[in-house]
C-alpha cells in the first residue's frame, strides 16, 4: 500500500499509527511518501499513491474522504521558561519573545500571524525551521518559543500553553482517489483509521 502524507503530519505520531496497523495485520506493508500537501494531492490524482493523509478540507470532496483526527496548536517552550504556574498565556507573555517558526500549514500560520497583528504583539522571528527536531532543539536550549502541535510534541520534555483568545485546530483527513477501485486492504486501513481516531467518536 502506498500512502502519501502531508509534511505537517509526518512525525513519530504517524509511525505509531503504521506500526499499530502492521502489527494487527501481518500481511500489510505500507510505503510512505512525505511531501507538501499540493504534491501529495497530485500523486493521489495521478495514481502514484493509493491513499493520502492531509490537513484542511480544501480541495477534498466529502464522498472520498474521512475526517479522522483533530489537533490543536499550542505555544511550546523550554521547561526552564518564565511562565511557571501558568496554563494560559496572554498577549503580554508573547510580546518581544524570540520565536521559532516551524513547518506550519498555511492556514494555521495565517491565523497565528493575524492574531499577533490584531493584538499588536511584536515578536522577534528569530528562526525558520523545516522540521520538528530543529524546533525542539532550539526551544529546549534557548529562551525562544514556538507554535507546535499538541499531539506531535506531547512527551518531549517541554512546556505547552494555550493562548487567551487564540484557538487553532486542524482537522486531518484520509483521502482516496474516487476514480480508482478500492481494494480490501485499502478499505481495511481506512476503517482502522476511522475507528481508531475518529473525532466523531470522541477519541
Amino acid at each position: 500500500m502506498n500512502l502519501g502524507v502531508s509534511s505537517n503530519f509526518s512525525s513519530d505520531f504517524l509511525l505509531k499509527i503504521i506500526d499499530e496497523y502492521e502489527n494487527l495485520n501481518s500481511s500489510a506493508s505500507i510505503r510512505v511518501y512525505v511531501d507538501s500537501r499540493e504534491e501529495i494531492l497530485k500523486k493521489l490524482n495521478n495514481g502514484v499513491i493509493s491513499l493520502a493523509i492531509l490537513e484542511d478540507g480544501s480541495g477534498i470532496e466529502k464522498d472520498n474522504s474521512v475526517a479522522f483526527f483533530q489537533d490543536e496548536l499550542l505555544i511550546i517552550s523550554s521547561e526552564e521558561d518564565e511562565f511557571e504556574g501558568k496554563t494560559i498565556l496572554d498577549s503580554d507573555d508573547l510580546s518581544e519573545k524570540k520565536f521559532v517558526l516551524g513547518d506550519l500549514d498555511e492556514y494555521s500560520k495565517k491565523l497565528f500571524l493575524n492574531y499577533l497583528r490584531d493584538k499588536n504583539i511584536p515578536i522577534d522571528l528569530k528562526f525558520m525551521c523545516q522540521n520538528k527536531d530543529m524546533v525542539l532543539n532550539i526551544v529546549k536550549n534557548s529562551d525562544a518559543i514556538s507554535l507546535g502541535s499538541n499531539s506531535f510534541f506531547k512527551g518531549e520534555d517541554i512546556d505547552m500553553y494555550k493562548v487567551k483568545d487564540l484557538e487553532i485546530k486542524r482537522t486531518f483527513f484520509i483521502v482516496y482517489n474516487k476514480d480508482q477501485f478500492l481494494k480490501n486492504d485499502l478499505k481495511n486501513f481506512i476503517r482502522f483509521i476511522d475507528e481508531r481516531f475518529n473525532i466523531n467518536n470522541g477519541n
